[in-house]
């Protein structure tokens, strides 16, 4: 009758934290996330408007479709609606619910996965306002659209755009 080791975690994790603590730092990470969601989208906007106001006004678009924005927006507000129904189930001290154990440990896992999802997100809006990597992306919007609408266009995009290569410019 010995209790599985993922079920002994919990009762070692409820020993180290009491019910308040937990429910506290739960408190702090939905804060937090809101937080860093709604600064992150704000600053995101800020430099691509920024950009958009020097190279065009077509990147906000492009930017907004790409998977990667939208997926860790999503999963910042996934976590953060997570969190707060984590803390509604947590049961008052005096109560004798069930404490949600492991979503809270989920919680507090998934508060790391978003804080590197954070950095991630800061290094592709910087990598994504560069001018390589925007002609790039209006040279494949402008193939796909081309490929699409014309057809003898396969002629006209068989090859491939010319590459910046750093290391041909300073020899």
């Amino acid at each position: 009758d010995q209790l599985p080791s993922v079920h002994r975690l919990f009762i070692d994790m409820a020993r180290f934290f009491d019910l308040a603590n937990m429910k506290n730092v739960l408190s702090l990470i939905v804060s937090s996330i809101i937080t860093v969601a709604t600064v992150t989208f704000s600053i995101t906007v800020l430099i691509l408007s920024t950009v958009s106001n020097q190279l065009g006004p077509r990147l906000l678009p492009n930017f907004m479709r790409q998977k990667t924005t939208q997926f860790v927006l999503g999963f910042l507000f996934a976590k953060f609606i997570f969190c707060l129904v984590t803390l509604l189930l947590i049961p008052a001290e005096n109560s004798s619910g069930n404490v949600p154990y492991l979503s809270i440990l989920i919680g507090f896992s998934l508060g790391l996965i978003c804080f590197f999802l954070f950095i991630y997100l800061i290094y592709f809006v910087c990598k994504m306002i560069q001018i390589d990597n925007v002609l790039q992306l209006l040279y494949t919007n402008i193939e796909q659209l081309a490929l699409r609408e014309l057809p003898d266009s396969d002629s006209i995009f068989s090859t491939a755009p010319p590459v910046h290569d750093e290391d041909a410019l300073s020899k």
